[in-house]
């Protein structure tokens, strides 16, 4: 092998030094070739953003169409003025693209104050987050051959939107502990089977959508489940774990206008999870979930 043999020659000496620089310079290109181009990444998911934003605002259904994946799910809590509960506003696919192609939010460029902050990125899948003069949006992406597409959707009105609803007590920063404590009443209501602390937390119109990939074929498909699915689980004890092999970590990337937008690290699987405050308590809508990659084989 390389490094124990003995070279008696300038010859060989050089041979070698060419052979290694030759390993060197494959090992560093296979790298290059497995590892995610992060810059690039971050400007097609900005690029996918701005087409969903400025789409709208445009009157740009084409663009609108290239930013959102047919099984997207969009959601919108809303207070009604009469009862002062919350509902939740659901868009679909075409709810979005006809009213683009109808101009139906068409507002001028001058102002519509869009920025697009990205927010993760883990292979195939992202969040990032769009404030708007009419809308603020978090947004869950999946990577479909190559293009970035938004998934799910949680959103809340802008600064200029007249739908705005007053929030003078609301400090994101104060939200965090709680923020945090919500996703932790799932996982481990999940982990000990405790029907009640999930119900807590998960909204009854809660929906998680799972990247999966085709080995066949390499193509990726979203699986979904609504909370009666995961509920039904924990009642069946199907995710309790010994108290030693809970693993767990919470990340709160933004707490923006009574939403929050946080990610929950298992050994199973990243989970991409968003919340709303409703009715004084933080309920968990949508969450976008990649599976973990199996361990290698030794």
């Amino acid at each position: 092998m390389f490094g124990t043999e003995i070279y008696s020659s300038k010859h060989d000496n050089m041979k070698r030094i060419l052979i290694l620089s030759a390993l060197c310079l494959q090992s560093i290109f296979m790298q290059a070739q497995n590892t995610p181009d992060l810059k690039a990444d971050t400007a097609a998911i900005t690029e996918t953003a701005l087409n969903y934003g400025e789409g709208w605002y445009s009157g740009d259904a084409v663009r609108m169409e290239k930013a959102i994946h047919p099984d997207l799910n969009k959601i919108c809590p809303v207070v009604m003025p009469q009862s002062g509960k919350t509902i939740l506003m659901i868009s679909s696919w075409s709810g979005l693209v006809e009213p683009a192609r109808a101009k139906a939010g068409f507002m001028e460029e001058s102002e519509r104050k869009i920025e697009v902050k990205v927010l993760k990125i883990n292979e195939n899948v992202a969040c990032a987050k769009l404030t708007s003069a009419q809308f603020n949006d978090y947004l869950e992406m999946v990577k479909f051959d190559g293009q970035w597409k938004i998934v799910n959707v949680l959103w809340t009105f802008g600064p200029d939107s007249p739908n705005r609803a007053p929030m003078p007590d609301f400090k994101g920063d104060d939200e965090k502990p709680a923020v945090e404590l919500a996703v932790r009443d799932m996982i481990e209501g999940i982990y000990t089977s405790d029907v009640s602390r999930v119900e807590k937390v998960l909204h009854p119109e809660y929906r998680r959508a799972t990247a999966m990939t085709i080995p066949a074929t390499g193509k990726t498909f979203i699986q979904k489940d609504a909370a009666g699915n995961i509920m039904e689980a924990v009642r069946a004890k199907l995710g309790a774990q010994p108290k030693e092999k809970w693993n767990m970590q919470v990340n709160v990337f933004d707490i923006l206008d009574g939403l929050a937008f946080a990610e929950l690290v298992t050994p199973s699987a990243h989970n991409y999870v968003q919340m709303a405050k409703i009715d004084g308590q933080w309920k968990i809508i949508n969450i976008l979930r990649k599976m973990a990659s199996p361990p290698a084989k030794k």
